[in-house]
């Protein structure tokens, strides 16, 4: 089935309006969510191939979230 580029843009127009709502009615859960999460705290320590760095269980890696933790080669001291 074809549909001719007029019609798509009334599909298009027609339909924004539902998803602007079902997308503004979901916002407010989300930022609901969002505020009840506690930060992470846990951190591991890799310490491989002349490499030490820290990462942290949120999804930051190399750094504890104020100093650099990429040590390269390890026990040099030098972090980037």
């Amino acid at each position: 089935m074809l549909v001719k580029p007029q019609q798509k843009t009334m599909i298009m127009k027609k339909h924004s309006g539902t998803m602007l709502t079902i997308a503004l009615a979901f916002l407010p859960m989300h930022a609901i969510s969002q505020s009840q999460c506690n930060l992470p705290i846990a951190q591991a320590d890799l310490d491989i191939n002349n490499v030490r760095t820290t990462i942290l269980v949120g999804g930051d890696m190399w750094w504890d979230v104020s100093n650099p933790k990429y040590e390269v080669p390890k026990g040099s001291g030098k972090h980037s």
